[in-house]
């Protein structure tokens, strides 16, 4: 059986070109991009079988607040929620959060790993696993800087990775967090 999916969107004009482009690579019977409420996930309880956020490939400066406990009202029993994200271990300064949001991060979560860990099981999650990317998203900001000739996008990248207090791994943080809906035992 070939599987289906549903990618939610805030913003009309990336959910046209996400649209386009799943056209273009011929998804289109597959793939379907609809309108997000900010909060809510607009459709009937235990609908998916898997959930993904992602914040890391494709960041926004809008993004939802739908939190996890929404997330496990869609997924069936068995279902997997996969989400990634960016955060902030340590409140940074609006200077600091400028020059990030320069270089294309505009959107920092503020929370610990615990936190998310914490989230996931009270959402009734089970097999919660958090792991923290910075190592891995380190080497593609590190390639990102040197290709990028724009002379006021240096001090971001200094924040983010040079400076002992803000960069990746210090008070910024990529994180991937698994999780599962426990099947209904009869």
């Amino acid at each position: 059986e070939v599987g289906r999916v549903i990618g939610l969107e805030l913003d009309a004009e990336a959910r046209m070109l996400a649209q386009k482009a799943a056209h273009e690579i011929g998804l289109e019977g597959m793939v379907e991009f609809v309108p997000a409420e900010k909060d809510y996930i607009p459709m009937i309880d235990e609908c998916f079988d898997a959930l993904v956020s992602d914040f890391i490939v494709y960041p926004t400066s809008a993004p939802t607040q739908i939190g996890q406990e929404e997330m496990a009202r869609v997924l069936v029993p068995g279902g997997k929620m996969i989400l990634t994200d960016v955060i902030v271990t340590k409140p940074l300064e609006q200077a600091v959060r400028d020059e990030l949001n320069v270089i294309g991060l505009d959107y920092l979560c503020e929370g610990r790993v615990e936190d998310f860990k914490r989230w996931t099981a009270e959402a009734g999650l089970i097999n919660v696993k958090v792991q923290d990317l910075s190592s891995t998203l380190r080497q593609v900001w590190e390639s990102r800087r040197e290709i990028d000739q724009i002379a006021g996008h240096q001090t971001g990248y200094a924040y983010l990775l040079d400076d002992h207090t803000t960069r990746l791994g210090a008070a910024i943080h990529y994180i991937y967090v698994q999780g599962e809906k426990p099947k209904v035992i009869t």
